[in-house]
């Protein structure tokens, strides 16, 4: 029995070890560079870098800066309302509240279980807002 602890623990060891992913860090040119470099670039107040983390098709987990990759602004309503009647084929009341939100496919941020199902409860949250 006194090996029981033992053999939990060189299992939990070992299965870190086995789940740990090769990082690859790419700045916002594209170019390889070392961990220390993409930190110094990230954490640098005058660049406004965003972070994207993904799993590459060699099973290797990529850390990317990317420049200007969120944008915001004002956009119409009514265009944003006439598009959304024509992919839904009906018709929007003129005081509905348009709500858009996206996952992003297999990234390392979403929520595996986030769907496409809103809930009365989830609407009214987000109207809060």
């Amino acid at each position: 029995m006194p090996f029981r602890p033992l053999i939990l623990l060189l299992t939990i060891i070992s299965f870190n070890f086995g789940n740990s992913q090769e990082r690859i860090y790419i700045d916002e040119k594209g170019d390889t560079i070392s961990k220390s470099e993409y930190n110094s670039k990230f954490k640098e107040s005058s660049q406004s870098l965003t972070s994207w983390t993904y799993l590459g098709k060699d099973k290797k987990r990529y850390v990317q800066l990317s420049n200007n990759r969120y944008l915001k602004g004002n956009f119409d309503y009514q265009i944003i309302k006439t598009e959304i009647e024509k992919i839904t084929k009906s018709e929007l009341n003129d005081s509905i509240t348009i709500i858009i939100e996206y996952y992003f496919k297999d990234d390392f941020c979403t929520d595996k279980r986030k769907d496409n199902l809103w809930s009365r409860n989830e609407i009214n949250e987000r109207k809060q807002i």
